[in-house]
């Protein structure tokens, strides 16, 4: 056997046994049927915490691993109270992260202020326990000429979970707003002023979208009623498009180019 081979066997093994220790330390820290996310580097191995659900850090819309690291300390401090606000509870840096805590310093502070060190061990990793995110402030319009709190919540959502290129469609009030500050390409597909739609022409024109022109569908909180209304439209939706998420006072997110339960 070669050097580097030697080597590189020594690096797994140790690798291997460190993701060990990691879970065997989770799983004492962290009660059974907790929502933990991972700064697991994609690592399949470092979800697997026996009775809790492991998600990694950061996490893409499908559920899987981003793919990349947070470009910034915003862009972590932003997916993580997501992920909060979706229910994850604990959070575990393993040691082969710790270069998180000189990369991200506000990102770790943010972390400090938000939970409690369970864990803090160089040699093997950090957990901490997350506090719920705080309800969101009442919807009124910003005092500052700004977008509606209402909006703000919205493009903070789309920011943290979609990806930067997505062209997004939204169903709702106030599409000139949300239009006029989201951070991605966006275009209203429906305005629910107008209290009635030519369903059958609505139906087209999504399918028109999602095959050139827009990613993802988010159907606004205050849509919610008037989709109701229009059940042939809605019912379509539903059935045509994987929904990624349902945040009940902000919007639900169908992704157009995925079937109904192929996230899963």
């Amino acid at each position: 056997m070669s050097q580097a081979v030697l080597e590189a066997t020594t690096r797994f093994d140790e690798y291997q046994r460190l993701v060990q220790r990691l879970q065997a330390a989770v799983e004492t820290a962290v009660p059974a049927g907790s929502t933990v996310l991972v700064a697991s580097k994609g690592d399949p191995a470092l979800l697997a915490l026996g009775q809790r659900t492991g998600w990694h850090f950061p996490r893409a819309v499908d559920g899987q691993y981003a793919g990349h690291h947070p470009s910034d300390s915003n862009d972590a401090i932003s997916r993580l109270d997501f992920q909060r606000g979706l229910g994850a509870r604990y959070l575990v840096i393993p040691s082969t992260s710790a270069w998180w805590f000189e990369h991200y310093p506000e990102f770790i502070a943010h972390v400090r202020s938000c939970a409690r060190p369970l864990i803090e061990d160089p040699a093997v990793g950090w957990v901490f326990e997350l506090s719920p995110r705080p309800a969101p402030p009442p919807a009124t319009q910003a005092s500052n000429g700004g977008p509606s709190l209402a909006a703000q919540q919205l493009l903070g959502l789309l920011e943290a979970v979609l990806p930067a290129a997505a062209t997004v469609a939204f169903i709702g009030t106030g599409g000139a707003e949300v239009l006029r500050h989201s951070p991605l390409p966006a275009l209203v597909f429906r305005d629910t002023d107008d209290p009635a739609i030519d369903q059958a022409a609505a139906i087209a024109d999504l399918r028109d979208i999602a095959n050139d022109s827009a990613q993802f569908l988010v159907v606004r909180s205050n849509a919610r009623e008037w989709l109701a209304g229009h059940s042939r439209l809605a019912a379509h939706i539903d059935e045509s498009y994987a929904l990624v998420t349902d945040q009940a006072n902000v919007c639900r997110i169908y992704d157009l180019s995925i079937r109904p339960g192929a996230l899963g």
